[in-house]
């Protein structure tokens, strides 16, 4: 069996194309493996760009932000199972779409307007930009007093993931790469065969 972890959610790739793999491939110890693993992780890859791609399309998060947090475990001959694994904590919330952006700029009354999912603007009354570690972060005070004050985050990118619209698609994507690489490395490897003959 094949499998393709994404951020724990596990899709058994039983596909048909692993058993035309294994009729043409038949009495060729070793050669299904060969095929499979590469196939695997090209579908790993094309998930890693799909999903960051789907998470950028719900969420207002830079794509670079989301596929920095995104890690292929590969796999191989003796392991077929490839891992797209997100991890990463919550993101500050100047990541996503946040307005004014400039520190000292009069605060709108209504607050600084936070958009953290698409066409879903909110504002938070008592928000700020200010410096924290020296870089210009959406800030809040504690309480009465002008300190202490915190940062205010977002979502982290696992739970982004864990959204249906953009598991589902992920997965539906990782599926079919991995039928066409499995088909494509089947021929490559009958293909050297022949070649030697």
């Amino acid at each position: 069996m094949a499998v393709i972890n994404a951020s724990g959610k596990l899709i058994e790739v039983s596909a048909p194309g692993i058993e035309r793999a294994r009729v043409a491939l038949a009495g060729m110890p070793g050669k299904l493996e060969r095929a499979i693993a590469p196939a695997l992780n090209r579908a790993a890859a094309h998930g890693r760009t799909v999903v960051a791609r789907k998470a950028r399309e719900t969420y207002d998060v830079k794509y670079g932000a989301v596929l920095k947090t995104l890690k292929i475990l590969r796999a191989n001959r003796n392991s077929l199972r490839a891992d797209l694994i997100s991890a990463g904590t919550v993101i500050p919330l100047i990541k996503f779409k946040v307005s004014p952006r400039t520190i000292g700029k009069r605060r709108p009354r209504k607050g600084l307007r936070v958009s953290v999912k698409r066409s879903d603007n909110k504002y938070l009354k008592h928000a700020f930009l200010g410096l924290w570690q020296g870089q210009m972060e959406v800030l809040e005070r504690e309480g009465e007093s002008r300190l202490p004050i915190k940062r205010l985050f977002g979502p982290s990118v696992p739970s982004m993931l864990g959204e249906e619209t953009v598991s589902s698609v992920t997965k539906a994507a990782m599926a079919q790469e991995f039928e066409k690489r499995l088909l494509h490395e089947t021929d490559r490897i009958l293909a050297g065969i022949v070649g030697r003959y």
